[in-house]
């Protein structure tokens, strides 16, 4: 004889988890997500920069690419500067496009060019 559970949401399944709660508290859906979502993550007064890439299947989760679509954040996409960068989650770090990005928006006194090159796939 086959027992039948009866249905469990999500939430319940969550709760039930033998993991510490600050694991829960980064799953989908959690009290702590839909706080830190509901409302502006910048502030005034300070300058923001995001770095993305279309080929990073960790930070863009198959969505949008990670930026903050808000005033005061300058969000540039490695492939609409350099068309041929390949460069992934790791590679990102190793571009040359990336580092010219970080160091102009550290000081944009000194601003220099923006390389264009294929990055690693990394």
């Amino acid at each position: 004889m086959r027992l039948r559970r009866s249905p469990r949401n999500a939430a319940s399944v969550r709760d039930e988890l033998p993991v510490p709660p600050a694991v829960k508290d980064l799953l989908a859906g959690s009290a702590f997500l839909k706080e830190l979502n509901s409302g502006p993550i910048t502030v005034p007064d300070v300058a923001y920069t995001t770095i993305s890439s279309r080929f990073d299947p960790i930070a863009a989760f198959g969505q949008n690419l990670a930026t903050i679509p808000e005033p005061g954040v300058d969000n540039y996409e490695l492939q609409n500067i350099c068309p041929s960068s390949k460069a992934g989650h790791n590679g990102t770090v190793f571009s040359p496009t990336t580092a010219a990005l970080i160091l102009n928006a550290l000081d944009p006194s000194t601003a220099r060019p923006i390389p264009c090159q294929t990055d690693s796939v990394g």
